[in-house]
C-alpha cells in the first residue's frame, strides 16, 4: 500500500480538497480518498507532498497558463487505476501552469 498526503487533491475539475490523503494497493488502484481530518493518526508510511494530486492528464498539454481543472478526464475515487499526477509549484490560487510547475508521477 501506498499512502499521499497532499495540501490539495484534485477530485474532479469542480472538486478540490484541502489537506487529504491518497491511498492506494499494491497494484496502483486508489483503495481511497480523504481528508486528512479525518484521521486520528497517520502511519509512517505516509508520504507527505507539497502540492497538488490530480489524476493522470496530457502532459503534452500542460504549457504555461493553462488551467488545471480543464486537463482532468478521470474522477480521482477509490477505484481509479491510472497514473496519479503530483504538481508542485503551481499558483494555487488560480491552479495554473507556471514556468516553475514541476510535474511528477506518483
Amino acid at each position: 500500500m501506498k499512502r499521499w498526503a497532499a495540501n490539495k487533491v484534485m477530485i474532479d475539475a469542480q472538486t478540490l480538497w484541502l489537506n487529504a490523503v491518497v491511498e492506494c494497493d499494491g497494484n496502483g488502484m486508489v483503495t481511497a480518498v480523504f481528508p486528512l481530518s479525518e484521521q486520528l493518526s497517520e502511519p509512517a508510511s505516509t508520504r507527505f507532498v507539497n502540492g497538488v494530486i490530480t489524476t493522470e492528464v496530457p502532459l503534452d498539454k500542460c504549457v504555461i497558463d493553462v488551467y488545471i481543472p480543464d486537463l482532468l478526464t478521470q474522477t480521482l475515487t477509490a477505484g481509479y487505476k491510472g497514473q496519479l499526477v503530483l504538481w508542485q509549484n503551481i499558483n494555487l490560487t488560480t491552479l495554473k501552469v507556471t514556468s516553475d510547475t514541476q510535474i511528477h508521477l506518483l
